[in-house]
């Protein structure tokens, strides 16, 4: 007999008076997605939930009510759900655009919030490649115009995604493509007001967005669209930005993909460099260039059709129906406007994530501000120095590696393995690994723990 779950809607709940739930499709750190119908206009839905998972309770035996865990909770909860609404908000702005996700209604109930979108029939980038392999040049090209185009009027309106990568782009059995996921999406415009929470997708985020104060703009997303699209055509996760810093030994993509035009490569290499000053700044540019080998060729490119569904068509015969039809090899190039110049923050000097700590494998108190000034992480862009200090200890991070997991973004903690090389002042060297849990807590890094491995 099959278990029942109790923390999920259950199927024929009616949510808003028109919605109804027909199945899970998935489960995260923020909630719940859901199938279902609205009953309104007769079509397919889906539905996101937001049930961020530790903190709130459900039994929906008695009834479909979200209840916080803890009273001390309740703050953290509502500033995730101010920020769910949000994530509709930005998505909702850009419902004209091909190559985004639509949102069509959001709404508060049952103690929480949804957001009801359009429901996407289809696999994303990530479940495609890892089916049938590697995409060649062209047909990468192909399947990114329109979310290169979409992204451009993102950037526009002075927005930035985040979270690029090929688990959030879906290809859809109607031939189309689809960016997904703007949870983390944020103004980049401010960005000297207030700092950027930190997310992170280790192969795909930028150095800049391992620090909560690093500057962030279009180029942010260029490195990660550069980076899924080098997964795509050589099958290999790019070593993480931070590691590059440090020692960049990313190989080309020609060593994999030997019929990769020189252009291309150039683009892609120049749109992942380490640091942001070095990359394009923006999407105009990079497109330009990430196209140059092919914009006189006027060849017809063809979608690859997945081997276990025949249904997926060749994106030139649906682009044919869609409202913004371009090829993306010929004048669909010419719909990348100018965009609106921002000032470039150019990065001084190789970064390094310096975590500051007491090398005695203790717990701080909840994570709870100290006196000390080893209590926070460096916030500043400029090059912080790579030895760890307090009145007992210091140390040099040999190596630093973030925790490749699921991040839970209402608490925005944060899990580190690093080495590092330390001496008791006065004393002889040694060299010991330890994993560092740290937060951001009034926009300040603070700890959570260090707990010393070996």
């Amino acid at each position: 007999m099959e278990e029942r779950d109790y923390h999920s809607l259950q199927k024929g709940t009616k949510l808003n008076g028109r919605y109804i739930i027909e199945d899970v499709l998935g489960e995260g750190g923020f909630g719940i997605t859901y199938a279902g119908r609205d009953e309104l206009l007769g079509v397919k839905v889906a539905v996101k939930e937001y049930y961020p998972q530790g903190i709130v309770v459900r039994n929906n035996s008695v009834d479909d009510v979200v209840t916080v865990t803890y009273a001390k909770q309740k703050d953290v909860f509502n500033k995730g759900k101010t920020k769910f609404l949000e994530e509709a908000r930005v998505i909702a702005k850009f419902n004209d655009q091909e190559g985004i996700v639509n949102v069509t209604d959001f709404f508060e109930a049952n103690n929480t919030a949804y957001i009801v979108m359009e429901y996407l029939d289809g696999i994303t980038l990530k479940e495609y490649i890892a089916e049938n392999g590697v995409l060649s040049p062209e047909d990468i090209l192909e399947l990114m115009a329109p979310v290169l185009e979409s992204l451009d009027e993102v950037h526009k309106q002075g927005l930035i995604h985040r979270d690029i990568s090929p688990d959030n782009i879906m290809l859809l059995k109607n031939g189309k493509v689809k960016l997904m996921d703007f949870g983390a999406a944020r103004d980049y415009t401010d960005f000297g007001e207030k700092s950027l929470s930190i997310v992170l997708k280790p192969g795909y985020a930028p150095e800049e967005q391992y620090r909560s104060r690093g500057i962030q703009g279009p180029w942010t997303d260029i490195y990660a669209l550069s980076a899924t699209i080098y997964k795509c055509i050589t099958g290999i996760t790019p070593e993480e930005s931070m590691q590059r810093v440090i020692e960049d030994s990313l190989e080309k993509p020609s060593k994999y993909c030997k019929d990769i035009p020189k252009g291309m490569e150039n683009a892609i290499m120049k749109g992942m460099a380490a640091l942001q000053k070095n990359r394009y700044q923006n999407l105009k540019e990079f497109c330009e260039a990430l196209y140059s080998d092919f914009e006189d060729a006027g060849e017809e490119k063809k979608k690859p059709v997945s081997k276990s569904d025949g249904t997926l068509k060749s994106v030139n015969e649906e682009k044919e129906k869609a409202k913004s039809g371009q090829n993306a090899l010929g004048t669909g190039m010419e719909k990348l406007q100018n965009l609106t110049k921002k000032q470039k923050m150019i990065a001084g000097a190789a970064v390094i994530l310096v975590v500051l700590l007491i090398f005695a494998g203790t717990s701080l108190s909840g994570g709870k501000k100290q006196n000390s000034s080893t209590s926070n992480l460096p916030t500043e862009r400029e090059m912080v120095s790579d030895v760890v200090k307090n009145s007992q200890w210091e140390g040099t991070i040999l190596n630093l590696s973030i925790i490749d997991d699921d991040i839970n973004r209402q608490y925005e903690v944060y899990t580190a393995d690093c080495e590092i090389e330390s001496k008791r002042q006065g004393g002889s060297g040694t060299t010991s690994k330890a994993k560092i849990t740290y937060k951001l807590q009034d926009d300040e890094w603070v700890f959570v723990k260090c707990e010393k491995q070996n």
